[in-house]
């Protein structure tokens, strides 16, 4: 339990940090998430409803629900695509105002301090930061990856009850199909989301080091 304050402390920390540099970056980060979590879904309902309308002969009504379906999911994944290649540009560009906080407030500093053990040792860390971690950039692009596989692991949950109580089709075989489908996939993203987990928690941490330096702090405080 102790763990999991401390990351999420740590998180609060790092976001504040990011939303100083460029407040639509949350949002943006957010956005892409949750476009890229209910695509894969909006895909399986429509392919469904798809099979369902072809098995009851109803052809008229399978192609308006292929031509749905797939503009869809093409429109979808094209705003997903735009919204996180912003995020990316945005996220670059406050990685370099970043730098320039940081050594605004090296400048800052008195010689007696700037020698001093400790002060260096915080400098270290936050220029260690940029060079281990791949900045700002990667630290948005492990979050956002992330968030967005525990979006669809909650999305494939829901639609997983969903499908099982108001069963969307009444052929048996298309209803288990479309179960094991969203079944496999909320397994793949577990998967996933455990191996971005580790890698995001790393940056998180590095990140963290840089809320110690004082004179950064105090600028994103104000």
């Amino acid at each position: 339990m102790k763990k999991i304050n401390a990351a999420v402390r740590e998180l609060g920390s790092t976001l504040h940090l990011m939303n100083s540099l460029d407040k639509k970056l949350v949002y943006l980060m957010l956005a892409t998430s949750l476009l890229n979590a209910m695509n894969p879904y909006v895909l399986i309902i429509g392919n469904t409803q798809l099979l369902n309308a072809m098995v009851a002969r109803r052809f008229n009504t399978a192609i308006r629900t292929a031509v749905v379906t797939y503009l869809l999911v093409i429109v979808v994944g094209l705003a997903a695509l735009f919204i996180r290649q912003t995020m990316l540009v945005s996220a670059a560009r406050a990685n370099e105002v970043l730098k320039i906080r940081i050594h605004e407030a090296w400048e800052q500093v008195d010689f007696a301090t700037l020698e001093s053990k400790e002060y260096f040792s915080t400098m270290n860390k936050s220029e260690s930061s940029f060079r281990y971690s791949g900045g700002v950039r990667a630290f948005f692009a492990q979050l956002q990856q992330s968030l967005e596989n525990v979006l669809e692991i909650i999305t494939g949950i829901s639609l997983l009850a969903w499908m099982v109580v108001y069963r969307i089709t009444e052929q048996q075989t298309i209803l288990y199909a479309t179960i094991v489908v969203v079944v496999g996939l909320i397994l793949l993203e577990a998967g996933l989301g455990w191996a971005y987990q580790h890698l995001t928690k790393q940056n998180i941490q590095i990140f963290a080091a840089l809320m110690v330096f004082p004179r950064l702090q105090s600028k994103c405080n104000t």
